[in-house]
C-alpha cells in the first residue's frame, strides 16, 4: 500500500480539509517481480548460448582439423612413390595431389560433409588411386621385422 496526503488550507493558512489518496501497489510490485525473474532468466540463457556456441566452434574445428588432416595423408602418400616413378606415374600422382589440394582448400565452404563422416572416404580414394599407380594401400602398412 502506498499512501500520500495533502493539508489544504484557507487564506489565512488554517486547514480545512486533508486530502488522502490510498493506492494499492501490490500489482505492481508483484510485475516488478516477475520481470527481475525474468531479466534474471534471460541472463542464464545468454550465458549458456554463449558456451553452446563455444563448444560448437571447438567441435567444427576439430572436424575441420581431423578432415584436412585427412587430405594431407593422402598428399603425402600419394607425393611418396614420385621419388622412384616413371613420367606417367607422377603425372597420374600429380593430378591426385592436386585433387586433395583442392579440397583441402574448398574445406571451409564444405564443412558439411565432413560432420556427416564423409572424411573417411578419402582414404578409399587414396587406397584406390594407389592401387591403380602400383603403390600400397594405405592399410597396407608395411611389418617390422622382428629380431
Amino acid at each position: 500500500m502506498s499512501v500520500n496526503g495533502a493539508a489544504l488550507r484557507d487564506e489565512t493558512g488554517r486547514v480545512v480539509r486533508i486530502m488522502a489518496m490510498i493506492t494499492d501497489v501490490t500489482a505492481r510490485k508483484q510485475a516488478d517481480q516477475v520481470l527481475r525473474d525474468r531479466s534474471e532468466q534471460l541472463r542464464k540463457l545468454a550465458s549458456e548460448l554463449t558456451l553452446a556456441e563455444r563448444r560448437e566452434r571447438r567441435r567444427i574445428a576439430r572436424i575441420l582439423h581431423d578432415h584436412l588432416q585427412e587430405l594431407l595423408d593422402g598428399v603425402k602418400r600419394r607425393t611418396a612413390p614420385l621419388e622412384r616413378a616413371e613420367q606417367k606415374t607422377v603425372r597420374r600422382a600429380l593430378k591426385d595431389v592436386q585433387d586433395f589440394i583442392d579440397q583441402a582448400i574448398g574445406l571451409p565452404r564444405d564443412k558439411s560433409s565432413a560432420e556427416k563422416g564423409k572424411p573417411m572416404r578419402l582414404k578409399k580414394a587414396v587406397d584406390k588411386k594407389a592401387q591403380r599407380s602400383g603403390s600400397r594401400k594405405s592399410s597396407d602398412k608395411p611389418r617390422r621385422r622382428r629380431r
